[in-house]
């Protein structure tokens, strides 16, 4: 069996030597974001194990689907060797495969942000969360890091927002890492600089499971 590939030639599958190409391999969020007077819908993602980057996309008119519209409808593109933090220097070392589904929520400090795990083999081998922050009136962006301060082959895939209160803002996130440990980061203050991962694990599997 043989299936040409438009990236990668023609790829026999059936080959012992096969090694398959991974690409956009993880899978996207998306939901609303107001910004600019004007409500937004963006698809948010990574790419699994094609590489260490996570991107946005406005999808909010499915018209402007095209190579022409491309540069519009990219609205973030971030890898290890471009990825800023206001927070932390050197972040782009923290940012690994991008396994696990990006969340759009509210903050407290009245902006919108996309949440997402720093993923696995990153260059520093730290487990934390990217939080990615858009401001209502200008749609400006702005990048956080938190580290759980545990750093040895480690690495946070998936991050999940809780919102207690029901008022639709994110006050927690919760997020495991590769070492079996389940975090807390405490977003409930209306100030970023405020905002911290929940010393120690919340809870950490017993030795050898």
């Amino acid at each position: 069996l043989k299936i040409h590939n438009s990236a990668t030639s023609k790829l026999d599958f059936s080959n012992v030597q096969y090694g398959h190409a991974f690409y956009v391999d993880a899978p996207p969020g998306s939901g609303d974001i107001f910004y600019s007077g004007a409500w937004h819908t963006w698809l948010v993602g990574g790419l699994g194990p094609g590489g260490n980057e996570i991107y946005a996309l406005d999808v909010t008119n499915p018209g402007n689907f095209s190579e022409s519209s491309a540069s519009s409808l990219v609205v973030g593109d971030w890898t290890s060797s471009t990825i800023t933090c206001t927070n932390v220097s050197s972040c782009g070392n923290n940012l690994g495969q991008t396994y696990g589904t990006p969340k759009i929520v509210r903050l407290h400090n009245g902006t919108w942000g996309v949440i997402f795990g720093n993923g696995f083999k990153s260059s520093s081998g730290d487990a934390g969360i990217f939080i990615l922050t858009i401001d209502p009136s200008t749609g400006a962006q702005t990048m956080y890091y938190f580290s759980t301060g545990v750093a040895s082959s480690n690495g946070i895939a998936y991050a999940y927002p809780v919102d207690l209160d029901g008022d639709n803002v994110a006050d927690y996130v919760y997020a495991g890492d590769l070492h079996g440990n389940v975090w807390r980061f405490d977003l409930t203050s209306n100030s970023a600089s405020n905002w911290a991962v929940t010393p120690g694990p919340i809870f950490s599997t017993p030795s050898g499971q």
